[in-house]
């Protein structure tokens, strides 16, 4: 769950989302990471008060991935074009999703199915999958003509639609 969780770009987009915008509008950049988090954090709050209540943690899961797949490569495109409107927009809309219904439930779900006895190796992988989902995005994006990282979100779409197969398959 934690290579979905940080393989499907949300911390990617929390942290480097403004270093993304100000390639193409360095005014706008700077105030993207404040947008992108605020809308996260309202979010949150809701899909841990509301939402996960209403439904259950695994359509919620299904939803989410699935939704975050289609929009990672929405991203993809609009960043290929260079729209930074569009990409911004994109992206707060992957943070409503975000923090409403993927990342809400994902930090109850494992401590339900894992004893804190056996959870030292889950978070060595977290912070494993955490360094490289936020180290790897730089570096393509500095490969690519204009620092442009569309790349990134295509990866990270393709790897939701496998996150969506992991979920529907195994968690109950």
């Amino acid at each position: 769950m934690s290579i979905i969780r940080n393989w499907s770009a949300g911390n990617v987009i929390i942290s480097q989302g403004g270093l993304f915008i100000t390639t193409f509008n360095p005014v706008l950049g700077l105030y993207t990471p404040l947008i992108i988090n605020a809308v996260q954090f309202i979010f949150v709050l809701i899909g841990l008060v509301y939402i996960q209540q209403i439904a259950g943690k695994r359509p919620l899961f299904l939803i989410s991935i699935a939704s975050l797949a289609i929009l990672n490569l929405a991203l993809s495109v609009a960043m290929a074009y260079e729209n930074i409107i569009i990409s911004l927009m994109i992206m707060c809309i992957y943070m409503v999703i975000y923090g409403a219904s993927f990342i809400s439930p994902i930090w109850a779900y494992p401590s339900e199915i894992l004893p804190a006895s056996k959870s030292l190796c889950p978070n060595i992988l977290h912070w494993l999958s955490l360094s490289i989902s936020t180290l790897v995005p730089p570096i393509v994006a500095g490969m690519m003509p204009n620092n442009n990282s569309y790349p990134v979100f295509i990866f990270f779409g393709l790897y939701c639609l496998f996150g969506f197969a992991h979920v529907f398959r195994y968690l109950r």
